[in-house]
């Protein structure tokens, strides 16, 4: 009975999903004894035909249950951030003599690109969490455990923290003991869906988002999809260090394959060569890539590679795999010792190498990457131009927001590169330009590059958007009038503006203009409302800063719309959409708003404003009033809503005029700037 049995410490989703895996495989040929520090635990595990044991245990009283059961394998599957627990486990395990193995908590590949689109700020502790966001503005949505609560239960906090908790009557308890609202408090069962995240983010109106490194399991990757889909910041608690464990598979490889002693594999034993393919052509890979191709015992990557280079693996084991973690138990199972994983491309040019590396050298072994011609450099090559200035964009997983980046990029870069995603080719990204009116640029599409059905197409983007083109493609699209640095960073002149005839229509002046977009506090991915646009000054200068977002120029004046168009156009500022309607009824099916500018309400303030903050309470307003009447207005309004961050300034703006030989100052008309939050921000 001992030879068989196994311990398992249990506190995660992985250790379920380990003895869940192991029966799989073994049946109940093992006698598997599960320890779990509460009964909650412990209930989840109910029906897999486990001996369960719950309650907390010291390294002593854990010592000494494994001399009584000497089982073959200790298995410690207790949460990353659980470092005592871990800790005693292994000193037990030591003291025994018992193999101790860790469970490590396997993350996404997508982690890391999904932690550089987002505001995501690092911290060591829960303190450090509570301490950074004490004086940042808007909710907090606490979903890093019951734990961190009492962190966050200061005065100066916890009216606005919105802990997210398990529904157990010990986790009520402990949030109204530390004086959270019961209003405030989440009791609901992980991990969350994307799309559940951001039904409590809105909800809850948070403008943060708190949380643990908690991984794929954790729903970590959920978390952080959300909050930059509601343009809410998000603070991560990092791990304690610890050792970051095997892989599901290679604990389960151990265990089924009855090793003892030191696992399957050792720093020294794996040696792992990341090569850059090129563009699937054998002929373009380097000498040293070659080298460590002959040199290797096993070839790893994707199909479509792995038979490109066929006639050059004869001899080799090859395994098809794309997935950075799947390759990692791979190598980490198999008894071979040299391994190259062939990348598409570059291995520095949006490549699996970035998610490969730090996986490997948590595993401790040798590797090397070795680089690559990219499509980037190829087809620069083929076009005989050179590409250190142009802009590259990857548009693999953004089919959410493809057109923001399309658009934003090309209206910046006099060159622009696109990686095409799956669902956003060249013919999509065609079709965006031509709906945008950039339908007249020069694109360039590259098709199988190196291939021997090699592929480049020249022409305009209107002239694609019918095409057909093979999935491994790139595009390279010009730009002759992007917008200048200049121009970005100082925004545009009165001057520059299409007034209309005799009765030119109304414009927002220069000096009120930078003001009030100063004001809104513009993010190069926010959504903007321009209530009211006139001749489309705010838009316009809206536009600029956010370059990969949107703004909506909302307008029920029909010469007033066409002044936008003209003005749009002729600005090249695509990322603005033309609104003809009147508020709020036409603002119903708009996106919800980062920011909005109101420059005419027509009578209706108080339903733009009940509107605009259903949609997001975390709205930042800007009006502007020249009437005491409509400042009065925009007083009581203010009130009604409790807006928070009120500030109200009057602008007095004189020019001078030339008289004969001197010069006069001449007085434009006092305005009010308004700008304030929702009181649910």
């Amino acid at each position: 009975m001992a030879e068989t049995c196994l311990f398992v410490f249990a506190g995660t989703a992985e250790g379920r999903i380990f003895i869940e895996r192991l029966r799989e495989r073994t049946g109940n040929s093992r006698r598997l004894v599960v320890f779990t520090a509460t009964e909650y635990g412990a209930g989840l595990l109910e029906g897999q035909g486990c001996e369960i044991r719950s309650g907390k245990l010291d390294s002593r009283q854990m010592a000494a249950e494994i001399k009584k059961a000497r089982p073959r394998f200790v298995i410690d599957a207790t949460h990353p951030y659980a470092a005592e627990a871990g800790k005693n486990i292994k000193a037990a395990c030591e003291e025994t003599g018992i193999p101790y193995v860790r469970l490590g908590r396997e993350n996404s590949g997508n982690m890391q690109r999904c932690e550089e689109k987002g505001e995501v700020v690092f911290v060591n502790s829960s303190r450090e969490a509570a301490a950074y966001l004490q004086d940042k503005e808007g909710g907090i949505l606490l979903a890093a455990g019951i734990k961190a609560a009492e962190f966050f239960s200061g005065e100066s906090l916890r009216d606005r923290v919105f802990p997210r908790v398990l529904p157990l009557e010990e986790s009520l308890k402990t949030c109204s003991a530390l004086g959270f609202p019961l209003r405030n408090i989440i009791a609901m069962q992980g991990p969350f869906s994307k799309e559940m995240n951001r039904a409590c983010l809105r909800h809850t109106g948070a403008s943060w988002l708190v949380t643990k490194r908690c991984g794929k399991t954790g729903g970590y990757e959920e978390k952080l999809r959300a909050a930059a889909a509601e343009h809410a910041g998000v603070v991560v608690i990092k791990p304690p260090k610890q050792d970051p464990g095997y892989s599901l598979e290679d604990v389960l490889y151990m265990v089924t394959e009855g090793q003892t002693g030191t696992p399957v594999r050792e720093a020294a034993d794996k040696t792992v060569f990341l090569i850059g393919a090129g563009t699937g052509s054998p002929g373009l890979l380097t000498g040293e890539a070659m080298e460590a191709l002959l040199r290797c015992q096993c070839v790893i990557g994707a199909d479509r590679i792995i038979t490109a280079y066929e006639n050059l693996l004869k001899t080799k084991k090859r395994k098809t795999l794309f997935d950075g973690e799947q390759i990692a138990a791979y190598i980490g199972q198999s008894g071979y010792r040299v391994f190259s994983v062939l990348l598409s491309g570059d291995g520095g040019f949006y490549s699996l190498a970035r998610t490969l590396m730090p996986i490997i050298r948590g595993r401790g072994w040798n590797f090397s990457v070795l680089p690559g011609i990219s499509s980037l450099s190829f087809l620069a090559a083929r076009l005989g131009i050179a590409w250190e200035n142009i802009k590259t964009v990857s548009l693999h997983g953004r089919d959410e927001n493809a057109a923001n980046v399309i658009v934003g990029n090309v209206m910046h870069h006099r060159q622009t590169f696109f990686l095409t995603g799956d669902k956003t080719g060249p013919r999509e990204i065609c079709q965006i330009l031509k709906d945008q009116s950039l339908e007249s640029l020069h694109v360039v599409v590259g098709e199988n590059l190196s291939m021997s059905d090699e592929r480049l197409c020249r022409g305009r983007a209107v002239e694609f958007v019918d095409a057909a083109f093979a999935p491994l493609s790139v595009m390279l699209v010009e730009n002759p009038a992007p917008l200048e640095d200049s121009v970005k960073n100082t925004g545009y002149r009165d001057g520059i503006f299409i007034r209309g005839g005799e009765t030119p229509v109304p414009m927002t002046k220069e000096e009120i203009r930078v003001l009030s977009v100063s004001r809104l506090c513009i993010n190069s991915k926010d959504v903007v409302w321009d209530i009211g646009a006139g001749t489309g000054s705010i838009s316009c200068a809206a536009a600029l800063c956010a370059g990969y977002g949107r703004v909506y120029a909302v307008e029920r004046d029909e010469a007033a719309l066409q002044l936008i168009g003209k003005n749009r156009n002729a600005l090249g500022l695509f990322n603005i959409e033309i609104i003809a309607g009147i508020a709020p009824k036409v603002l119903e099916t708009l996106p919800a708003p980062d920011c909005v500018f109101i420059g005419g309400s027509g009578g209706s303030l108080g339903s733009i404003l009940d509107l605009t903050f259903a949609k997001n309470p975390a709205s930042r307003i800007v009006l502007t009033a020249i009437t005491m009447e409509t400042l009065g207005d925009a007083a009581a309004e203010t009130r009604r809503l409790s807006a928070k961050d009120l500030e109200i300034t009057q602008v007095a703006v004189s020019r001078a005029v030339q008289a004969g030989n001197h010069h006069l100052l001449k007085a434009e008309n006092p305005v009010f700037i308004v700008s304030f939050k929702g009181g649910g921000a």
